[in-house]
């Protein structure tokens, strides 16, 4: 049982920050657990408290209904990071990432812009940064432009739709052929009889 594991703790408080809480699936018991530590007296000179992080808003949504009615939950929406927020996040990074003179000024500011207009999130700044930091490194450049800011941003977002691609089923995939295969031939925009006799063909 989980609550032996907490028993003994000298802590007045322990607050444990369950960072992707929507990534324990289906199993829930943690969440039904940890709150009812003090209530059931298995933790007896220690205050339980649990601050789960999740960017999926329908998370509460699939618990069960015994999680819900013992998690007592508040809910803090935190809007995206704008453009200025991420550049401060990205200097701050940047300075242990990379040596001095490496970037160019109009790195940090580029991919900020670039993360504010998508998602806001400074995980996919990072990323891009990072990306366009190794390709001036594969490529044994001594420093990193905006150039290749614009060209990581592009092989990021390919990367996306490749592994969205990936992700559908076969039938999707033959449709998807189908559709590729008439537009080499010039026989595009198609009627769907058409996608359908080479879908068929595919199949």
């Amino acid at each position: 049982m989980l609550w032996e594991h907490l028993d003994g703790l000298d802590a007045t408080h322990v607050l444990f920050v369950l960072d992707e809480i929507d990534s324990i699936g289906k199993d829930d018991d943690i969440l039904y657990e940890l709150p009812r530590c003090n209530d059931n007296e298995n933790v007896t000179e220690t205050k339980v408290g649990v601050v789960g992080i999740s960017n999926d808003f329908t998370f509460r949504d699939n618990l069960s209904g015994r999680v819900s009615d013992s998690l007592c939950d508040e809910e803090i929406h935190f809007p995206p990071y704008n453009a200025n927020q991420l550049r401060n996040i990205l200097e701050q990074r940047s300075k242990e990432a990379f040596v001095d003179g490496v970037l160019n000024d109009d790195v940090v500011p580029l991919t900020a812009a670039f993360a504010a207009q998508g998602s806001g999130s400074a995980r996919q700044a990072l990323k891009l940064l990072f990306k366009a930091g190794d390709l001036a490194r594969s490529r044994d450049l001594t420093q990193v432009d905006g150039d290749l800011v614009r060209e990581a941003d592009e092989l990021i977002e390919q990367g996306k739709i490749r592994d969205e691609l990936e992700r559908l089923p076969t039938q999707s995939h033959l449709t998807l052929f189908s559709v590729y295969h008439l537009a080499q031939k010039g026989k595009t925009p198609a009627r769907s009889s058409d996608i359908y006799e080479v879908y068929v063909s595919a199949a």
